[in-house]
């Protein structure tokens, strides 16, 4: 009998009851049901994050050529043209977050930037694209560009502004840089 008992009390100190393996599982599944919701919005704020990053650091480009240009009466056309071949090539480009494209930034008059980390407006006329209400998934995670003044070298250019979309292409954030 007493060696029975031996028995018994030594299986039961090497392995774990079925109530105790239940409890572990329970544990799992309720910080799973916790947790991974979670995942998805960090995940989102990161890209956004990224987004105002690429913003930020084209603001510091812009403030640092900014006086220059209103001291060289640059045009508007010219400051753009300036800006686009800083963030283009292979290790210029910025990375759009939401699609994860590096790709050469782009310009022009109308305000369709497919999606690219980095548009400049040579016009605003007529475009909504910096108010963020130019359809959704134009300007997804885009950082667009217009500049305001400076259409011809009499006539400084006034102020830069800059526009960070989200990944809906609402947008996120805006800045504004003056000489």
């Amino acid at each position: 009998m007493n060696k029975l008992h031996e028995m018994i009390k030594r299986r039961k100190d090497q392995g774990f009851t079925l109530i105790e393996l239940m409890i572990v599982i329970a544990v799992i599944g309720i910080l799973a049901i916790v947790l991974v919701p979670k995942v998805g919005t960090i995940k989102t704020q990161s890209k956004g994050t990224g987004v105002e990053t690429n913003m930020r650091v084209v603001q510091g480009f812009v403030e640092s050529k900014i006086n220059t240009w209103v001291n060289q009466k640059t045009t508007a056309t010219t400051a753009a043209g300036i800006i686009d071949a800083a963030f283009t090539g292979e290790s210029n480009q910025l990375t759009n977050p939401y699609t994860s494209l590096a790709v050469d930034a782009d310009s022009g008059v109308d305000a369709d930037p497919v999606n690219v980390p980095l548009y400049i407006l040579t016009t605003t006329t007529g475009n909504d694209i910096t108010s963020g209400n130019s359809g959704v998934g134009k300007t997804t995670g885009t950082v667009v560009i217009s500049i305001e003044g400076g259409e011809s070298t009499t006539e400084p250019i006034t102020e830069i502004n800059i526009y960070a979309h989200d990944d809906k292409g609402a947008l996120l954030k805006t800045v504004k840089v003056t000489p």
